[in-house]
């Protein structure tokens, strides 16, 4: 997945990424693209991710490592995670 933050194995505390962010309203701030990185609320746990939007409603996206394909609906997107592990793959499209 690109874009990517630092790549590396964190060796010691150099390495690791960190992201500073301006909150915005949802009503404010809605133009959202493929290719942007956006923080959200995890849809299962009580705290804030950070993935890439990959689909916008509308669009037909195949879930990774199968063959199975989802619509997204409109006023959802679908966003994966650099490791492949906690995104729409596993959680479906998010509003």
């Amino acid at each position: 997945m690109s874009p990517f933050f630092n790549k590396k194995k964190a060796i010691n505390d150099y390495f690791k990424d960190i992201v500073v962010t301006k909150r915005y309203s949802i009503m404010l701030q809605s133009d959202y693209q493929r290719e942007k990185i956006v923080i959200l609320k995890h849809p299962f746990e009580n705290r804030l991710t950070l993935k890439l939007i990959v689909g916008l409603g509308g669009d037909w996206i195949k879930e990774r490592n199968t063959d199975i394909y989802h619509k997204i609906p409109d006023g959802y997107c679908w966003v994966e995670d650099y490791k492949n592990v906690d995104d729409s793959n596993l959680w479906g499209p998010v509003k």
